[in-house]
């Protein structure tokens, strides 16, 4: 049996890239895509729509299908694809359709012991696509009966639950990298668009907070990736295509060649930040070559070349995801003085005068060994003996010794500017915590039934790593946030403005709240999502809109210039008073 299958559709799990291959002589030319406004069809069923069509039936039969697990879907895909050129007529698409969605057998994989429980559950995924006119009553009747008479979780080699090493359940995917895929072929681009989009419909958790509806994304990005001449226009496409999730989790796609060859492999030694709309010099990281660039912080950047500030911001902004735009503007910042060239010219203004510096550019690595090197105390009593603890620089190993000392103070300022150490996260909240009690609410994929997730609070597992100390801290708390407070930041934060004596201070975090997944794409490029929503006990989310903040202080042009820092001064001047 699986001798005859393989041979004719090259379905089955141990096929590899060579039987891609095999099916890639025919050919399949850009031209013959036929994407322009002139329908090919009787009715407006564009090559595009065809496209958007077969994507989401193999998306749905790829996580439906009772055989799933003994299914190698890329091959499937890749084996049809060509088949679509010869399609004229909308009679002549479903024909192809009605044979894709029969001739796969249907012996059902091993089910494991997932199940969506009954209540509090949300189906982000859009089905309402197979009742569309333009497919036959008998490919809606299909399509329908893979969702109907799923009883259970087959086992998919693609993706699975994590609960069997985290304590946090959530999907994670198992796709094949195909590093040496032929990147010049439609089919593979069209293989790396579909599998995206499919993981995001069935799987993102926050699907319903994007700016641009999903199935749009689909239908614009289709002819693009036809239209891509190599796998560098590839790598671009899936930069634009990450983007469109509106996830910092997304970051940036990862391939070793085509990230440096994109954003630049050579640096400056010095960090910039966009405040009040102006590039400006923050820190210094390399005080001797920052001055032979004569560069200091507080300069103002108002073109790189001749190109003006605002406009090379808004290029590199399309390739960088942005949940909102604190956390755009930090990542524009991370890449905006990045290149391929190491002599780089600026235009700055220092004050009132207006001035061209010409610079060097270093390799990463150059720069990482004569960066300053600062001796940051993770503690230290300050101003009216008030804490304050850098928790980026905090470790598991200070806390007894931290909180000996901070215990007679009249109040406790946490940075969380710095992302923190996770090892620390539970032993510290037993001092604060009296009791076990969620502090946030959970939104997990129901793998059982692909697109639904349920919302549940935090288990008592979840929990189990607090365990309130004898002598709890109970004086006021003041944590300091920024657009830096991210992800496990974001969630330490939540964690602990769930106490009475706690209050926020500072200015909107990156609103990347949950966790990370990769996703393997073809080429050897890794794709990023957050996988397990994360929100308030009363469902409100951070995910885009960042923690709740008490006391909003907003990032100054003048706090750059003198070097002050007004969020740190709020903190104290609070304390003092209340």
């Amino acid at each position: 049996m699986c001798k005859r299958y393989c041979s004719k559709t090259l379905i089955y799990k141990d096929m590899k890239l060579k039987y891609i291959a095999y099916v890639l002589w025919i050919g399949w030319s850009v031209t013959g895509f036929a994407f322009s406004n002139k329908s090919t069809f009787a009715t407006q069923f564009t090559k595009t729509q065809q496209l958007a069509l077969f994507a989401k039936s193999w998306g749905l039969m790829k996580y439906y299908h009772p055989g799933t697990g003994q299914i190698n879907w890329d091959s499937v895909l890749v084996a049809y694809l060509p088949k679509m050129r010869q399609i004229a007529t909308k009679e002549k698409f479903n024909q192809l359709l009605t044979s894709f969605l029969s001739t796969i057998p249907n012996t059902p994989s091993s089910a494991n012991s997932h199940s969506c429980p009954s209540s509090n559950t949300e189906v982000l995924a859009n089905f309402k696509w197979i009742n569309a006119s333009n497919l036959s009553s008998k490919n809606q009747t299909l399509l329908w009966s893979f969702i109907s008479n799923k009883k259970g979780w087959y086992k998919n080699k693609y993706v699975s639950d994590s609960t069997q090493t985290r304590a946090l359940g959530y999907a994670r995917f198992y796709e094949d990298p195909m590093k040496n895929a032929r990147l010049n072929k439609p089919e593979v681009r069209l293989l790396g668009l579909f599998r995206y989009w499919n993981i995001i419909e069935y799987f993102f958790p926050y699907k319903n907070q994007t700016d641009t509806p999903w199935d749009q994304v689909l239908i614009k990005y289709i002819p693009q990736f036809v239209a891509a001449k190599d796998a560098y226009a590839y790598y671009i496409l899936l930069l634009k295509l990450s983007t469109e999730i509106n996830d910092g989790h997304a970051s940036t796609p990862y391939h070793p060649q085509f990230k440096k060859a994109f954003f630049g492999k050579y640096t400056v030694p010095f960090k910039v930040k966009i405040v009040e709309n102006r590039l400006v010099v923050c820190t210094v990281t390399s005080d001797s070559l920052s001055k032979i660039a004569r560069i200091q912080v507080g300069d103002i950047i108002t073109h790189i070349g001749a190109t003006p500030i605002q406009e090379k911001i808004n290029y590199l902004g399309q390739f960088l995801p942005a949940p909102n735009q604190a956390f755009h503007y930090r990542q524009i910042c991370r890449y905006i003085l990045q290149g391929n060239t190491q002599k780089l010219h600026l235009q700055i203004q220092r004050g009132n005068v207006k001035q061209h510096r010409y610079i060097l550019r270093y390799p990463f690595a150059t720069l990482r060994k004569l960066r300053d090197k600062q001796h940051i105390r993770p503690w230290k009593i300050i101003s009216q003996n008030i804490g304050y603890a850098h928790m980026g620089e905090l470790t598991l190993k200070d806390l007894p010794a931290f909180f000996k000392e901070i215990k007679n103070t009249q109040g406790l300022i946490l940075d969380f500017r710095h992302y923190p150490n996770w090892e620390l996260f539970f032993q510290f909240l037993s001092h604060f915590y009296p009791q076990k009690k969620p502090f946030a609410l959970l939104k997990s994929q129901c793998l059982s039934r692909p697109g639904t997730f349920y919302w549940h609070p935090q288990a008592a597992k979840d929990l189990s790593g607090i365990r309130p100390v004898q002598h709890l801290y109970r004086k006021k708390v003041m944590l300091l946030v920024d657009e830096n407070t991210l992800s496990f930041g974001e969630y330490f934060v939540m964690a602990l403005q769930n106490l009475n004596t706690v209050q926020v201070v500072g200015s909107q975090t990156a609103g990347e709240d949950g966790n990370q997944v990769g996703i393997e794409m073809p080429g050897g490029i890794r794709m990023f999502m957050s996988s397990l929503g994360i929100y308030y006990p009363n469902g409100d989310p951070s995910q885009r809109v960042g923690v709740k903040i008490n006391h909003l202080v907003p990032n100054t042009l003048n706090e750059i210039i003198t070097g002050k820092d007004i969020k740190l001064e709020f903190a104290l001047e609070f304390l003092k008073k209340n």
